[in-house]
Parts: C-alpha cells; sequence; structure tokens
C-alpha cells in the first residue's frame, strides 16, 4: 500500500535480429484498480460523499487483487479496510493534484516503444542499449 501505481519491468532478451521488425510486446496494462480509486478519489476532491456501491469497484479488480497477493506475499499486512481507510485519508487526496499527472502518463505509454529498447549484456555487465548495438567496455 505504500504506492497507489507500479512501475512496471519490460524484461526482453537480446536474440532478436535488429534486421526485422519488433515483435509486439508481451506487457497488458491493467487499469481497472486505478480507474476505480482515481474515481473514489475524484468524488472527494469536489466534497461529495463515496456512495458505498463504489466501494466495490476497486476490490473487485484484477489490479487491487494483484497488489493484494503482493502485499501478502512479502508478509506485510493488508486489508481491504485499510485500503479503504487509505484512499479516505487527507493525505492522498493532498496528493491528487501530483498523481493526476502520472495517471495520464500512465494511460499514454507507448509500450512498442519501451520494448524496442532491449537490455544487452556486455561482458556480463547489463546494458540498458538497442539490441544490435556494440558496447564500449
Amino acid at each position: 500500500m505504500r504506492q497507489l501505481a507500479c512501475c512496471i519491468l519490460v524484461l526482453t532478451g537480446c536474440g532478436h535480429d535488429p534486421g526485422l521488425p519488433s515483435p509486439e510486446p508481451d506487457v497488458l496494462i491493467v487499469r481497472d484498480a486505478l480507474d476505480a480509486t482515481t474515481g473514489i478519489l475524484a468524488q472527494r476532491a469536489v466534497g461529495r460523499e463515496v456512495p458505498e456501491a463504489a466501494w466495490d469497484s476497486p476490490f473487485q479488480t484484477e489490479g487491487y487483487r494483484r497488489l493484494k497477493e503482493r502485499e501478502l506475499a512479502m508478509q506485510r499486512p493488508f486489508t481491504d479496510s485499510a485500503f479503504r481507510a487509505f484512499l479516505l485519508s487527507d493525505t492522498l487526496l493532498a496528493r491528487l493534484p501530483q498523481l493526476l499527472p502520472a495517471v495520464r502518463l500512465w494511460s499514454e505509454i507507448n509500450l512498442g516503444s519501451a520494448a524496442a529498447k532491449q537490455d544487452c549484456s556486455c561482458a556480463g555487465r547489463a546494458m540498458s542499449r538497442p539490441c544490435g548495438s556494440t558496447c564500449n567496455l
């Protein structure tokens, strides 16, 4: 629960022939929990009470389920009621103006461009370079 949104790592190998078209990225950004929680925060931002029915939405999303599984796997305490309290916190509401631009950027991310930048290894060191480029040691 330390972050509202998590970073996505795209790990690909370096065996792709640079002369061939890049394969489509095998990454999907799941926004269901993000959309549900920003909807709740938007209602709070304009001073509206969040209807009880709105709380069903975030807890039934794939994104929330994955977040909960990850937190529990790391043996961190995580409950629906604690997440609800997090969404109702004044601290999070105060950060909403900084969070919304990040939400917009995540919505516009180009995964094809990210997949084109592949990690290559030079003499056992991971280098962030396009495949086919040379490594300066």
